[in-house]
């Protein structure tokens, strides 16, 4: 069975002796959260969207580093720019090892980077953090729980949720690239746009890791009324076992002082739900994740 929980709230030295055997040690944290202070801003059109033969491309590279045939991975990478790394975080023990899929220093596609980690405690949580830029510290929270909580898989867009000014097919508006209206959302907006690295790389660990737990961070001006945190598993559906309701209860304990909104209790909320998103409308088996939301929950 497949879950996903929607949440918002509030160097080193590169080793090369040839293509195929790229090596990086150091901290895992500091080495993302440099990456995320040279995001892309709002505009420019750094993202690139990627063509048929670029999603196949991944498609195969991901399944071949899931299965640790890292020869084969990179071979596919090296064909879209991009590379894998095998990264030895030294500051923690024992010794965290990781592949770390991030794009050539000559960047073309900016389509993000994702971590895989080798010896994973969680190997059935994954993080995603696709607004780094505009929900202001979500990348630098997503690896910091990746890494404390030992999780199999970390995911990152490559820019501002804004950056490029084509628009997503997928349904949904966002007034967060306007000051003036609500429009569609653009197609660098990874969880509003089904035609993405970030989507097939979802995919791909949906279809190949059994018991999956896919966890995406979010932010949100806090307004007038609003709670503290957002919790949400796409729909209005409780589960059983209803996990978003026991992380809730496990984060009161932690601090007493957060107040809750969970889209599958509190049925009167509607704001920041996350049911137009599209990662959790195909893991919640939406038969058209773009524009479809999902009626059922797993």
């Amino acid at each position: 069975m497949k879950k996903i929980i929607l949440i918002s709230a509030l160097f080193t030295q590169f080793v090369l002796t040839g293509l195929f055997s790229q090596t990086l040690t150091g901290d895992i944290e500091l080495h993302i959260n440099s990456y995320i202070d040279n995001l892309p801003g709002n505009s420019g059109n750094d993202y690139s969207i990627p063509g048929t033969s670029d999603l196949d491309t991944w498609q195969e590279l991901m399944t071949y580093l899931l299965n640790d045939d890292l020869s084969l991975a990179r071979q596919k990478a090296d064909l879209v720019n991009y590379q894998i790394i095998e990264f030895e975080d030294n500051s923690v023990s024992p010794h965290a090892f990781y592949y770390v899929l991030e794009e050539k220093s000559n960047r073309l596609h900016y389509w993000g980077t994702f971590i895989i980690n080798r010896y994973p405690l969680r190997s059935q949580l994954v993080i995603q953090s696709p607004h780094p830029v505009y929900d202001l510290n979500t990348g630098k929270q997503g690896i910091f729980c990746f890494k404390r909580l030992g999780a199999k898989a970390f995911f990152i867009s490559g820019t501002h949720r804004c950056n490029h000014s084509s628009y997503s097919a997928c349904s949904g508006t966002t007034s967060a690239c306007s000051s003036s209206s609500s429009t569609a959302y653009r197609v660098s907006d990874n969880p509003h746009n089904l035609v993405s690295i970030f989507q097939k790389t979802t995919e791909v660990l949906y279809n190949e890791l059994d018991n999956t737990f896919f966890v995406q961070l979010h932010g949100f001006a806090k307004g007038t009324g609003d709670p503290y945190v957002i919790m949400s598993n796409g729909t209005r559906i409780t589960t059983d076992p209803d996990y978003i309701s026991i992380l809730k209860n496990e984060l009161y304990k932690v601090d007493n002082s957060l107040s809750f909104k969970i889209a599958h209790i509190d049925l009167g909320w509607s704001r920041l739900i996350a049911f137009t998103n599209v990662q959790g409308r195909f893991i919640n088996n939406s038969i058209f994740p773009c524009t479809q939301n999902a009626i059922n929950c797993s």
